[in-house]
């Protein structure tokens, strides 16, 4: 099994457990302990076959406090899948907000996802294993499966992007902006 932190083209690294001499370092440093430092003998001197107790620091080493265990959030499936979505694909936005807006559901192991198309399933297919991996590696509920069911039928909201198309989603909300501009003696291409 390979050591190498797995790695999906599109989001993040996904971080590996630290090193035992790592959390031993960061602990260290964090109470402001410094160990002793015992100095190597010259090799001009004679090496003692007993050990010689390290010097005592002048300041009492006080035990160091277990800190308290942050409360185990609760895990919902709504939460863990806007996680798996935020970490996988923040890159991708038109998949993005299709599943930020898509509600999973979970029944025997299997996660199911429904999307209004084809493309948008061959998009998230070819993440299905970036998706497993990361939900496994991260929360406690168990997954076996991804299904990714396509629903043509589904209504999807469509994110305005272009100038044109923020105008006419304004003048939709609001039947008077024409009025307004005309009033202001604005000139706006629509």
């Amino acid at each position: 099994m390979s050591t190498a932190s797995f790695s999906f083209p599109g989001y993040p690294v996904i971080k590996q457990m630290p090193s035992i001499k790592d959390v031993v370092q960061k602990s260290a440093s964090q109470t402001n302990v410094k160990e002793p430092v015992v100095a190597a003998p010259e090799p001009s001197q004679p090496v003692a076959e007993e050990s010689q107790p390290a010097a005592v620091p002048s300041q009492p080493l006080e035990p160091s406090m277990p800190k308290e265990e942050e409360p185990e959030k609760e895990e919902t499936l709504e939460g863990n899948w806007d996680e798996v979505v935020d970490a996988i694909f923040q890159n991708l936005p038109m998949l993005y907000y299709t599943l930020k807006r898509t509600s999973p559901t979970l029944k025997e192991g299997t996660l199911t996802v429904e999307v209004a198309n084809n493309i948008q399933e061959e998009e998230l297919d070819q993440r299905k294993r970036a998706v497993l991996e990361y939900w496994r590696n991260h929360f406690k509920m168990d997954v076996d499966d991804f299904v990714i069911v396509v629903n043509e039928n589904k209504v999807t909201e469509t994110a305005v992007l272009t100038s044109d198309e923020q105008f006419q989603h304004m003048k939709e909300q609001n039947p008077g902006l024409l009025s307004f501009l005309q009033t202001l003696n604005f000139r706006m291409k629509y």
